[in-house]
């Protein structure tokens, strides 16, 4: 039956195209355009593609920097590389931990097991959120959500994890911690893996 259904849908675009082919000549009416979206007299064509250019104007772009960080930064996290993560994460929340307490946290509390090999990582989801941070105060701070799909002992699974970015004073986009995540940390504790520590 699908076979049968192919060669007819085939058959049809073959006819389709033999029938422009005779009626070349005929011209295509051109999409219609916004000329004002304020004008009264527009037609309903018109007021339509008003409508679309508006709605395409009012979508937001998710940043690219802090988008592909994001995916830099999981591969490095579920693999092990430390530094890597390290490097990401704003100065300011640098000064508020020794790098090598930070690391045995790390190693305590690794986002993923050992072993695995990460075949795809993809953005879930992202936004800004309102945010209260220390030592920088109110922000707008980018979440990223990140589902990494992976391999380990001959089974496949799926993790959803978060990254959250600050575009600084300097005009970068650097990884920072939610205030729970950064409390603990400064007061010589470690933060389990969960969405709230992200993942550093």
């Amino acid at each position: 039956m699908k076979a049968l259904l192919c060669v007819v849908v085939g058959a049809c675009v073959f006819a389709a195209t033999a029938a422009g082919a005779t009626h070349a000549k005929l011209a295509k009416p051109a999409p219609a355009k916004c000329i004002n979206e304020y004008q009264t007299d527009q037609t309903n064509a018109e007021a339509d593609a008003c409508a679309a250019a508006a709605a395409a104007s009012a979508m937001i772009k998710n940043p690219a920097i802090p988008t592909a960080n994001s995916k830099t930064l999981a591969k490095a996290a579920f693999t092990g590389d430390y530094s890597t993560v390290w490097n990401f994460l704003s100065p300011q929340y640098q000064s508020a931990v020794s790098h090598s307490h930070w690391l045995s946290c790390q190693k305590k509390n690794p986002v993923a097991p050992p072993g695995l090999v990460i075949n795809r990582i993809a953005i879930a989801e992202s936004g800004n959120v309102p945010m209260s941070l220390p030592k920088f105060g109110d922000q707008q701070v980018f979440e990223v959500q990140l589902q990494v799909l992976f391999t380990r002992a001959g089974s496949e699974s799926a993790a959803l994890v978060y990254a959250y970015w600050l575009h600084n004073a300097a005009g970068k986009w650097v990884a920072v911690w939610l205030p729970s995540v950064y409390s603990k940390y400064k007061s010589g504790g470690c933060d389990p893996a969960g969405p709230a520590r992200g993942l550093y």
